[in-house]
């Protein structure tokens, strides 16, 4: 995709691609040394990319206006995106010429939503969400969402450091930071918002405890 984007960018004689990355940690890193006027971040719900790359770059990039290109329609979602500062929310059903017009948008000084978001929920969700605070699950970093998701699927810290080629006890901070902010006490805990935010399937985790306490009596 990076690619593609990248061609079609090169043909419009006002825009120039500083830098294009795959990874979301080494994107935010080209980013904050770069310092383009624009990011364009592919935004995917629930994973370890999305909203905590743009809380990331909000931090440590502010003058760069944050793109999102995304799939997701949910106007709870799209809101939380907007509260955590994108200057334009552009679903990848859309064309070229969408996104462009997107970006002209932003560097005009306004704001832009795919024609086939619903605006006027949009709004009334921004106007209530005033004053709460910011979603603790999307204050997660890049690498604690890795980690919690590790986590998740069984793998202990030792695992987990491996996997991502980390110390154990870096892997540790990382779990116990996870726990702090999501005010969560033990695995089970874990386990149980891991179920509510569909970052595993109920009836998945299920079959696993199924055969898991088949393998432990035979």
């Amino acid at each position: 995709m990076t690619d593609g984007l990248h061609a079609l960018f090169e043909r419009e004689a006002e825009f120039k691609v500083v830098g294009r990355s795959a990874d979301g940690p080494a994107a935010i890193d080209a980013i904050v040394r770069l310092k383009p006027a624009l990011a364009v971040v592919d935004v995917i719900m629930q994973s370890v990319d999305g909203l905590a790359i743009i809380g990331a770059l909000k931090r440590r990039a502010p003058d760069t206006r944050i793109v999102a290109l995304a799939m997701c329609t949910d106007v709870p979602y799209v809101c939380q995106a907007l509260v955590y500062g994108v200057s334009a929310y552009v679903l990848k059903s859309d064309n070229f010429g969408d996104l462009a017009r997107a970006l002209r948008e932003v560097m005009s000084g306004r704001q832009y939503l795919s024609r086939s978001l619903d605006e006027r929920a949009i709004r009334e969700c921004r106007r209530k969400s005033r004053g709460k605070r910011v979603d603790n699950f999307h204050t997660l970093t890049y690498r604690e969402r890795q980690v919690l998701q590790l986590a998740v699927g069984g793998s202990t810290s030792p695992q987990i450091a491996a996997q991502l080629g980390i110390g154990r006890r870096t892997a540790e901070t990382h779990r116990s930071n996870i726990y702090r902010k999501l005010q969560i006490q033990s695995h089970a805990d874990l386990i149980a918002l891991a179920l509510r935010r569909g970052l595993i399937a109920r009836e998945t985790w299920l079959a696993e405890q199924k055969s898991g306490t088949s393998r432990s009596r035979t």
